[in-house]
């Protein structure tokens, strides 16, 4: 029996929505939401749902999931929301061994090691390492599942592909086209989209994978 397995940030945990939303702190639920495209898809699919993506996620986060998920079967359709190239993500680990990870996006600039990266770093730079990633998930991906799909879950206009090269745009399992229309509703945080575009999104997805089979 295939199971769904998701990948993402929190466009795909379902941030901001009525089950998942904590508004004194403003964060995300104990377990993803049942009215993200995820739950929404598999309900549709009959399937079982394994929602594996956080809230945050830069892309290199997100193929580090993938690949450390040690319970892919060949029978399950794996699908990866990816999320903004100006998102990173620096891995640490102290004296003690201990691990940690340093969360690095344009939007923390009060952050001196935030700073010093974007000196160092451009969107051109990390739109390519982005493209990366997908053509390492998806790589990885074939050798593990016979269906696998990926996306940009971005809004329209923090998705730029302007000036990258045609391999990073679109893998041979890169759907292109909005899959998220986040202009239909939003979540209760007024940031992320709400339970509407999540439905629409999974009949999109729904649609892509029958004319697919």
């Amino acid at each position: 029996m295939p199971r769904l397995i998701a990948f993402g940030d929190s466009f795909t945990y379902g941030h901001g929505l009525s089950d998942c939303h904590i508004p004194e702190k403003n964060w995300q639920g104990p377990v993803p939401s049942k009215f993200a495209w995820p739950q929404v898809l598999g309900d549709m699919l009959r399937i079982e749902v394994i929602n594996k993506s956080i809230c945050g996620s830069s892309n290199i986060q997100i193929l580090k999931e993938i690949l450390i998920y040690e319970n892919i079967l060949p029978t399950d359709i794996v699908i990866v929301g990816w999320t903004f190239n100006l998102r990173d993500c620096i891995f640490k680990k102290n004296i003690f061994g201990v691990e940690s990870e340093l969360r690095v996006s344009a939007w923390h600039d009060d952050d001196t090691v935030v700073k010093n990266y974007f000196n160092v770093h451009n969107n051109h730079d990390l739109a390519i390492r982005a493209g990366l990633y997908i053509h390492h998930a998806e790589s990885y991906l074939k050798t593990k599942v016979n269906n696998q799909y990926h996306f940009s879950a971005l809004p329209q206009k923090w998705y730029n592909t302007d000036g990258i090269p045609k391999f990073i745009k679109q893998p041979q399992h890169f759907i292109s086209g909005r899959i998220i229309d986040h202009s239909t509703d939003i979540a209760l945080d007024n940031s992320h989209p709400g339970p509407i575009s999540h439905r629409q999104a999974a009949e999109k997805l729904y649609g892509i994978i029958n004319a697919l089979e």
